[in-house]
């Protein structure tokens, strides 16, 4: 097996005794990197520049933590928190942090680790599984302990994901109860795994903020036999519909004139439209105004007699998530 080969199954990354195995000498591991050539990640482990610079920031994360580990040399740390989930590919508010997030377990010792960033802690088996031949946090510990130190904005966005790859909302509930976070156990109640990104999330926690009443969450608008739509979120006593775009979205032209049709065929059957981006989201106060504007257009309004409303169900919710993942 060549370097390359042995970097893939690693994230990429690789240590000096594996670059020796595959043929380097000590002297040509320094003029690789001495040239560039390869990005040191940490003392004695590597990663191959033009692969590095190919990379997103979180492929260049499991670069980092993989390279971590094998640093350490040791199979008692696991990924944690946002580099879990990283691995998991939940989606979390900000980027992945600069350095790996790890954790071991305490062994029943009462001890702490030597940094914010490598704790010691108490880790039960059942806390850990493999994600990509890297040990994590399962999905409902990484949740736990995101909410445990991040706000709750933060903390509705990776519960609402952490029921959509399957953890029970009980067992979120159960598990912040057994933390002791308030933080945990408010979003664990509030999460809704109909949510499909994470602008819906912080969307449906800005709807709390102004106290807007939450509306259901994905339903398919049918009329003539045919589905028109369906849609992020419906607010039935408003006839109003509201649509949370992310700004990628609108990178494509042809994207942009299905919705304003889609819009046109929702409005033509009587219901008011309206659309917010992440900045909106992110401070509700921008949202007020046109959730307002948009019920007080919506009340005077009469939906046509032969419009169905269908909740779509947590399959479908899943199935476009992992097209669009």
């Amino acid at each position: 097996m060549d370097l390359c080969e042995v970097a893939a199954t690693q994230h990429h990354a690789f240590t000096t005794p594996q670059a020796k195995a595959c043929g380097h000498t000590w002297r040509t591991v320094v003029a690789e990197v001495s040239s560039g050539r390869w990005l040191e990640l940490g003392r004695g482990v590597f990663v191959e520049r033009a692969v590095w610079d190919g990379l997103d920031r979180e492929d260049q994360h499991r670069c980092r933590l993989h390279g971590r580990l094998l640093a350490m040399r040791s199979s008692s740390w696991s990924a944690a928190r946002r580099s879990a989930a990283v691995m998991h590919k939940l989606p979390f508010i900000g980027f992945p942090p600069e350095r790996p997030q790890l954790v071991r377990d305490a062994g029943g010792k009462k001890t702490h680790g030597h940094d914010r960033h490598e704790r010691i802690a108490d880790v039960p088996s059942d806390d850990l599984v493999e994600v990509d031949s890297v040990q994590a946090t399962s999905v409902l510990r990484t949740f736990l302990d995101i909410a445990a130190e991040e706000p709750f904005r933060n903390a509705v966005v990776v519960a609402d994901a952490a029921l959509r790859r399957g953890v029970k909302q009980e067992d979120l509930i159960a598990g912040a109860r057994a933390l002791g976070s308030d933080v945990a156990l408010e979003a664990a109640t509030f999460a809704e795994a109909l949510a499909e990104s994470a602008l819906e999330s912080i969307s449906r926690v800005a709807y709390r903020v102004l106290q807007v009443p939450l509306p259901r969450p994905q339903v398919k608008v049918l009329y003539a036999g045919e589905v028109i739509a369906r849609v992020d979120n419906l607010w039935d006593e408003f006839n109003t519909i509201g649509q949370a775009d992310g700004a990628l979205k609108y990178k494509d032209s042809a994207r942009v004139m299905r919705d304003k049709w889609q819009d046109e065929r929702l409005e033509s059957v009587g219901f008011e439209v309206v659309r917010w981006g992440w900045q909106d989201a992110w401070q509700p106060v921008l949202l007020r105004g046109p959730l307002k504007r948009a019920f007080a257009r919506g009340r005077d309004k009469t939906i046509d007699p032969g419009v169905r409303l269908v909740q779509a169900t947590l399959a479908e919710t899943l199935a476009t998530w992992k097209r669009v993942a």
